[in-house]
């Protein structure tokens, strides 16, 4: 059998059928890459929907309680709401649930210091409408179920909850209990200083290792990079804000502590990653191969968040100089400048500008703004190749001399024989019988009285330079080159859209 190192043209059919398993497996990788990302997305709108029925109750607040009564007007439901699932969630600590009447007293607690001036009984009833909504009492205490759509199987799902269950214990007493949706939605909203909620997703990582849960780990491991990227944003902008305001810092007390513990909490967080990195490459040396994916995948996301706190402590740790640095900046004395200070007098009017105003000057403004764009000199022969190129271009301007006039082949025909005529007659209308005028006046009395169009007027234009110099096929008008003697000739643009330069003079002819 041929082998293809025998075979050249096998070989080449080889490598190419490698090529395309390799871009295979490439794709492949990056199909798994969204689809675990989008399987993510999906438990995160899952664990939205719980919070649903107290978005819900806050929005029809309103319709509910007696007619007339207004009893919701100005109470925070959600505030409520939360307040339950805390008060039951320490009655099943310390006892088998919290009764229903428990219940509504301490919500009624709590209503009245929202709305002092609710009665007693208004108050409790308020509480007890917030109850029997979150138990779905309406639904005859039925779950809760919405839709949503599932990007793993590119499907819409529907989620059936409960949030708080009633159960008959041991003693024969009802009692109501927190479901685990119902501390999911409870406890997804607590909100954590963002050093400790890396310390606890780090501590779930390891656990979650330590147990062999690979790819409950990656996603938690996915959130705390995130939180990475969070921590890293805050304290870049908190050490802007101190640059900005350098005059109004105190070092001892508004810098320093901030400083030691950023940099405490970044390297407790490169340690323990380090010993996370450390486990993984001893669980990936003794896993087999086809379960590797999410240790490796763990493992990479474990050690961009290291590296990202690695950058961060690195510019933590150079933030006392650049404190000096821009301190002593501050002292120094200020360059004499005749422009105008870019905050107090140019920023401070354009924020009082309306959003039309500012867009139409938009293009000026940045013009403004931009940095010029100029050549480095970097050794003394490109200082003399420089100078000299310029005083090249300086003497071939003064050389250039003004090009000979171009002879238009008719330009006429674009126009249609009406405008032609019409304009031929306004021509004739306009220069007087004695005296004389010249084109440019033409020009802006045709505008002036604003019944010609820009075509019309073009006519006019070409109408008289093609007759300028031919006394055949001009015999009621002469045109004649203006000299600097009879008028004096300014080369700018005039307000029209025309030049004003050489121009004709028109008279009747003879």
């Amino acid at each position: 059998m041929t082998s293809p190192s025998d075979n050249p043209l096998l070989a080449t059919q080889f490598d190419f059928l490698n090529l395309i398993e390799d871009s295979k497996s490439k794709e492949e990788s990056r199909l798994e890459q969204i689809k675990t990302k989008a399987d993510d997305l999906s438990r995160q709108v899952r664990n939205l929907l719980l919070l649903y029925p107290l978005i819900r109750l806050e929005y029809e607040k309103v319709r509910l309680g007696p007619d007339g009564l207004n009893m919701f007007r100005g109470l925070d439901t959600l505030y409520l709401s939360f307040a339950m699932f805390d008060y039951i969630s320490e009655c099943m600590l310390f006892d088998l649930g919290a009764k229903r009447e428990r219940i509504i007293q301490h919500l009624a607690k709590e209503v009245k210091r929202i709305k002092p001036r609710l009665s007693k009984k208004n108050s409790a009833q308020a509480g007890e409408i917030i109850l029997d909504q979150l138990c779905n009492a309406k639904q005859n205490h039925q779950s809760f179920a919405f839709d949503y759509f599932d990007a793993q199987k590119e499907s819409k799902m529907s989620r059936s909850f409960r949030l708080i269950l009633f159960k008959i214990g041991e003693d024969d007493e009802g009692r109501y209990h927190l479901t685990k949706e119902g501390f999911a939605a409870y406890l997804s909203m607590l909100e954590l200083d963002s050093n400790m909620a890396q310390e606890v997703d780090e501590y779930l990582i390891q656990k979650l290792i330590d147990r062999g849960n690979f790819a409950d780990a990656l996603r938690v491991a996915g959130r705390n990079r995130k939180r990475t990227i969070e921590l890293k944003d805050s304290l870049k902008q908190k050490i802007f804000k101190l640059n900005r305001d350098i005059f109004n810092v105190d070092w001892q007390q508004d810098i320093k502590p901030f400083l030691d513990q950023s940099r405490d909490h970044i390297q407790a967080r490169i340690k323990e990653e380090g010993h996370m990195l450390e486990n993984l490459t001893d669980e990936i040396d003794q896993t087999e191969v086809n379960n590797k994916d999410n240790l490796l995948k763990l493992h990479d996301t474990i050690h961009d968040c290291q590296s990202q706190h690695r950058d961060l402590h690195k510019d933590i740790m150079g933030f006392n100089e650049k404190f000096l640095a821009a301190q002593s900046r501050t002292f120094r004395t200020p360059r004499i400048s005749n422009l105008a200070n870019l905050e107090d007098e140019i920023l401070s009017l354009l924020g009082k500008k309306n959003v039309n105003d500012l867009s139409l000057q938009a293009p000026e403004i940045t013009a403004t703004m931009n940095m010029p764009s100029i050549k480095r000199i970097f050794d003394p022969l490109m200082i003399l190749s420089v100078i000299d190129d310029q005083d090249r271009e300086e003497r071939g301007k003064s050389e250039v001399k003004a090009s000979d006039l171009v002879l238009l082949n008719n330009p006429l025909d674009r126009f249609e024989t009406k405008i032609i005529q019409e304009m031929e007659a306004y021509l004739q209308q306009t220069v007087p019988t004695e005296g004389e005028t010249n084109l440019k006046a033409v020009i802006l009395q045709a505008e002036s009285e604003n019944r010609f169009s820009a075509e019309q007027i073009l006519c006019l234009v070409y109408l008289s330079f093609q007759w300028y110099g031919n006394a055949d096929r001009s015999p009621k008008f002469q045109f004649e080159k203006l000299t600097n003697k009879k008028q004096k000739l300014t080369p700018k643009l005039s307000k029209s859209v025309y030049l004003s330069g050489d121009n004709l003079l028109i008279k009747r002819g003879e």
